[in-house]
């Protein structure tokens, strides 16, 4: 009796691990840049270093990358493998981490640029 419920209770954990969500949670969607880049591309549309956030992609300078799995997936810090596609159609598998602190500010680990960022209101965004 115990080793067919071992048996089911591993059944049961690999089919949960299987089927866990490969998206991004709804705390890091959205267009993020620093402010002074917000009020660029809102005032003048100058394209200021960004990333905007989907349900199942980022979009970066220079790339655009969709989630592959999941890592690590809490409020502050979703963790995963992405599949993602540079300027010149190359395709390459890349480890992103995102870093949500205090709900107001976002960066990406490992690239400077993408460090201390503000959800932006963009006027005429589509």
């Amino acid at each position: 009796m115990f080793k067919i419920f071992s048996l089911l209770v591993g059944l049961f954990l690999t089919n949960y691990c299987y089927s866990a969500s490969t998206e991004i949670p709804s705390q890091f969607h959205g267009f993020w840049a620093t402010k002074e880049g917000c009020r660029q591309m809102n005032k003048e549309g100058i394209d200021a270093p960004s990333v905007e956030i989907k349900k199942s992609e980022i979009n970066m300078p220079f790339n655009s990358c969709k989630v592959k799995s999941v890592k690590k997936s809490d409020a502050q810090l979703f963790a995963g493998q992405f599949n993602c596609r540079g300027e010149e159609g190359e395709m390459s598998k890349s480890n992103i981490e995102i870093l949500l602190s205090d709900a107001s500010s976002l960066s990406v680990k490992n690239n400077d640029e993408l460090k201390n960022l503000s959800i932006c209101k963009l006027n005429n965004r589509k």
